[in-house]
């Protein structure tokens, strides 16, 4: 899927991040601390909620505290497993990343309205001393494999760029 992908860099200077963009994707500012991108529906799935496209949403979380992100992590995981119907862990993974602590999961979950499993991965990365930026990548299980490596493209693309201001 990605081999003839044409991407674009874009900076937020809200959220301090550059990341990679597919040209073909559409893309969302919620708010001064969340952006969202959206692919296109898939044949068969126009008439689904608009976030039922393939999507990556990312937000920068400031706290007044300084972070241990092994128990935000820890809390993270505890979080997601009571907030998704038949939640599956498929894995989870935390490691130093340019040396910045970095978590991700990855998990699928019935939608209850249309009983369709949904791929989703999510995430955190470490930005400052008391902040980081949350990732929230989903599909429809079924076409997960096609997006992953999308998913990790668009990921592996962030750079945090601390706003000087």
């Amino acid at each position: 899927m990605i081999n003839n992908i044409e991407l674009h860099s874009h900076y937020n200077s809200s959220l301090g991040i550059s990341i990679l963009v597919p040209n073909d994707w559409g893309f969302t500012v919620v708010n001064d601390s969340k952006i969202r991108l959206f692919g296109n529906f898939e044949d068969g799935y126009k008439d689904f909620f608009e976030e039922y496209r393939p999507s990556i949403s990312f937000e920068i979380i400031k706290l007044e505290e300084t972070i241990d992100f092994k128990d935000l992590h820890a809390g993270y995981s505890s979080l997601k497993r009571s907030d998704y119907n038949d939640y599956e862990l498929i894995s989870e993974l935390d490691k130093k990343l340019l040396n910045k602590y970095y978590y991700e999961s990855k998990f699928s979950w019935t939608d209850e309205s249309t009983n369709i499993k949904i791929y989703q991965k999510q995430g955190f990365v470490e930005s400052g001393i008391n902040s980081y930026i949350s990732f929230n990548s989903s599909v429809f299980e079924k076409y997960s494999e096609k997006y992953e490596a999308l998913f990790n493209l668009i990921l592996g693309s962030m750079r945090i760029i601390p706003n000087k201001l």
